[in-house]
């Protein structure tokens, strides 16, 4: 029988409070196991990075409403889901998160513990008022709930900066962020790029930074799949690259014929297409170099020199 999304995105969580690998692995290994659709396969990548960016609010919630709190179990990633759901899903009715999550703890042997977790749910649901009032109380009381951050990190913010800053960067911190695709010249041209971004029905509109070159960084809207998978990633033909990467490059300013070692990339043909065409080369930490021909191509060579 396929999995309905609650009951994937609670595998997931299963695992990853487990230690068994990172959120975006484990949700690329579950979804594309699964037959879900496009916008199910979107539910359960929001569930799980929602449920993990808001775990200090979402434990609160629950350590709060139950007499006897659970500890860090199935039921507790359970409640953690369905009140994810209930408080910070607005799109989903209340009865649909209840009953769903309800049939994830059956779907997974968690009987006697099902009608525990609708208790809770649906106490949720009556109160849900009193709930979003403590949440935003929090926010203004206990920034380290009410936004899910280290106290350790909250303190050291408050020193520095106001409260009221400090909550504007929680709150920024917490959004979840743009996703931005970095076309990679030596995949093929700009026009290629963009026509196949179309084909695969991928939603984009280009951003300018002002340490980035023209027409080169796209936000995308939005992803049907995962932008992992598709034919003009898969190709090379771009990066998923955060533009905030291509600072460092700008602030070095690196002029015509320069030779730069790259310390930190362990694959320099990557870093090199973040390289100005004037430079002549780039060597990435495990010697291999790349040096720019007057064709515009790159000559690859050399790995693991002697120092």
């Amino acid at each position: 029988m396929d999995q309905k999304p609650r009951q994937i995105a609670a595998g997931i969580l299963f695992e990853w409070d487990a230690g068994l690998g990172f959120a975006e692995n484990l949700l690329r290994k579950h979804i594309s196991r699964s037959r879900l659709s496009s916008a199910d396969r979107r539910m359960v990548q929001e569930i799980v990075y929602g449920v993990i960016r808001n775990m200090a609010l979402l434990d609160a919630w629950i350590d709060s409403t139950a007499r006897q709190p659970p500890g860090n179990t199935r039921s507790r990633s359970l409640l953690r889901l369905g009140f994810y759901q209930l408080g910070l899903m607005d799109r989903i009715p209340d009865h649909a998160a209840v009953h769903e999550t309800v049939a994830a703890a059956r779907r997974f042997g968690l009987h006697s513990q099902a009608g525990f977790i609708n208790a809770l749910l649906r106490r949720f649901v009556r109160e849900k008022v009193m709930f979003m009032d403590q949440w935003e109380a929090w926010k203004r009381d206990q920034p380290a709930i009410g936004y899910s951050h280290p106290a350790w990190l909250i303190e050291k913010w408050q020193n520095q900066w106001s409260d009221a800053a400090t909550r504007t960067l929680c709150q920024w911190n917490q959004s979840p962020p743009p996703v931005y695709a970095r076309w990679n010249p030596m995949g093929g041209s700009l026009n290629d790029l963009l026509e196949q971004w179309k084909k695969e029905d991928l939603s984009f509109e280009e951003a300018s930074f002002p340490w980035s070159d023209a027409h080169s960084i796209f936000a995308i809207k939005n992803i049907s799949g995962s932008l992992a998978e598709t034919e003009s990633f898969l190709q090379g033909r771009f990066y998923v690259q955060d533009p905030s990467t291509l600072l460092a490059v700008s602030l070095l300013g690196p002029v015509t014929e320069d030779c730069l070692l790259d310390a930190f990339v362990a694959g320099v043909r990557s870093g090199f297409a973040m390289l100005p065409a004037s430079v002549a080369s780039a060597t990435s930490r495990d010697g291999a170099t790349l040096t720019a021909q007057p064709d515009g191509s790159v000559l690859a060579s050399g790995t693991n020199p002697k120092s």
